[in-house]
């Protein structure tokens, strides 16, 4: 196959996910519904409406932390005030106000297909070019399937109801992916992984800290200059609402907060942050020695993952991430990456009740588990001179 015809293939292939995806979104428009305090409500755009009423209310010079703009995003929603249900406000930095800007000014299903298929294409690029790297082009059809078919537990809730947590993956990705290249891009795509601030925060100060340890100022800046313009845009638009996100933040209706220091009895739960911070040491410890950041990158995901409270669990999917740019070449880590992907099917298997619960604890350790097959070295298997043939050679 030419480059031509391949380009020209991931073209068609797109075009075909992007509207293949929004014409299934519209379908379940008004087919996906949920019981409410006012009768059915939508499921599909559910969690994008907060974002959605709440900049057009920042359009006006409300702050989208009042309780009447609270109570206009339960009207969408649930044709009035929420009451004993998830009170849907908007709940992240009023920062993603130009990101949100363009979907504000259309109507809201619209809004929504546009978003929703948009995020379902960039999340199917991601996978793809996954699919290459880790399989070194070879059986790689077979390998997107089943990394789609991976997603589809956390993909098929958090996509349809537009939520902004995948933002912030792919922020993360382009990152780590223009790092070395494009440094300034860069930068500006971690300001997108501050969307939804909850698992990638560690991530996003690993990434800070190893550019001015390593003084890549471009990236720095790029990532400065990027965020300062979100946030004096938002000033401008409605006022310093820095405080009443605060505020916001301290509240504890909708969703429990799932925390594994809280889940886990002592002294499991001390067990389990040190194991982390261990991780954690240890990417750092390689990437001083080797001069490459991702044993960091992918330890401060996991760090992320396993130790940052969240409310929901479809952030987890940020796993994706963990595992190296480079061709699986040993049979323990294709093992442990396919375990790794394939794992949000087992939710099916554990009780509702503490469904959450076991998330939060067992993705982050299997996760990690990959971390830890491409990153010590297991001479006996010879994986790991496999792994620095093949990293001088992407070195060059």
């Amino acid at each position: 196959m030419t480059m031509i015809q391949a380009n020209t293939r991931a073209i068609l292939q797109g075009v075909v996910i992007w509207l293949g995806s929004a014409f299934l979104l519209s379908w379940f428009w008004d087919s996906w519904l949920l019981d409410g305090p006012h009768g059915p409500y939508r499921w599909v755009g559910m969690d994008f409406v907060p974002f959605w009423v709440g900049v057009q209310e920042m359009l006006n010079g409300l702050n989208p932390y009042t309780p009447e703009v609270t109570l206009k995003i339960q009207e969408v929603i649930y044709g009035g005030p929420a009451g004993d249900y998830d009170p849907m406000m908007f709940v992240y930095p009023a920062w993603l106000f130009i990101v949100i800007l363009p979907f504000s000014l259309i109507p809201l299903k619209w809004a929504v297909l546009l978003y929703a298929s948009a995020l379902i294409l960039l999340l199917f690029l991601i996978l793809r070019n996954l699919s290459v790297v880790w399989t070194a082009e070879k059986p790689r059809n077979f390998f997107l399937l089943l990394l789609i078919f991976g997603a589809l537990p956390f993909g098929i809730v958090s996509v349809t109801k537009g939520q902004l947590g995948y933002l912030s993956l792919i922020g993360l990705y382009l990152a780590l992916y223009w790092w070395k290249e494009k440094p300034t891009i860069a930068g500006i795509a971690l300001g997108f992984a501050l969307i939804k601030p909850t698992v990638t925060v560690v991530p996003v100060l690993g990434f800070l800290c190893w550019a001015l340890y390593t003084r890549k100022w471009p990236f720095f800046f790029g990532f400065a200059g990027w965020m300062l313009f979100l946030s004096l845009t938002s000033f401008a638009i409605s006022g310093f609402w820095i405080p009443e996100y605060l505020q916001m933040l301290s509240i504890t209706g909708g969703m429990p907060v799932l925390w594994s220091a809280q889940i886990l009895p002592s002294p499991w739960n001390y067990y389990y942050i040190a194991y982390f911070f261990v991780l954690l040491g240890y990417g750092l410890f390689i990437t001083i020695k080797t001069a490459d950041i991702r044993p960091w990158f992918s330890a401060t995901i996991l760090a992320g993952m396993g130790l940052t409270p969240m409310r929901w669990i479809y952030d987890l999917f940020l796993g994706i991430l963990v595992p190296n740019q480079t061709p699986k070449v040993s049979v323990l880590a294709r093992i442990s990456v396919g375990l790794a992907v394939l794992s949000p099917w087992l939710l099916v298997l554990i009780d509702e009740k503490i469904r959450g619960e076991f998330a939060v604890i067992f993705f982050p350790l299997i996760w990690s588990l990959v971390f830890l097959v491409e990153n010590v070295p297991f001479r006996c298997t010879g994986a790991w001179r496999k792994r620095d043939s093949i990293q001088d050679d992407l070195n060059g």
